[in-house]
């Protein structure tokens, strides 16, 4: 690969880690627990999964493809799971995001 195109994915990884991450008491993930639901997962890139840690009850991974983030919120799949993101009420929702 030539080296201004590994730089540029360098960057462009970055610059995603930023944007995914934000500051970090209103990232998605923090408004998302002060909500009170389960954050499962939050990924830089996408899966297949290269490398991940736990800690508490999220999982930090890196993924292979160096593309944006994610964050996994219990309920998305299974609305019926405790701590999902179905069973929050807008209100609640509302207020943890408007706090940040």
């Amino acid at each position: 690969m030539i080296p201004a195109e590994r730089r540029n994915q360098i960057l462009d990884s970055a610059v995603s880690l930023i944007q995914e991450k934000g500051l970090l008491c209103c990232s998605l993930e923090e408004v998302a627990k002060r909500a009170g639901v389960k954050v499962e997962e939050f990924g830089i890139g996408f899966p297949p999964r290269l490398y991940g840690r736990k800690f508490g009850e999220t999982v930090y991974s890196i993924n292979w493809i160096p593309f944006g983030g994610f964050n996994k919120l219990s309920g998305e799949v299974d609305p019926t799971a405790p701590r999902a993101l179905a069973t929050r009420s807008c209100r609640r929702s509302a207020r943890s995001s408007a706090s940040c």
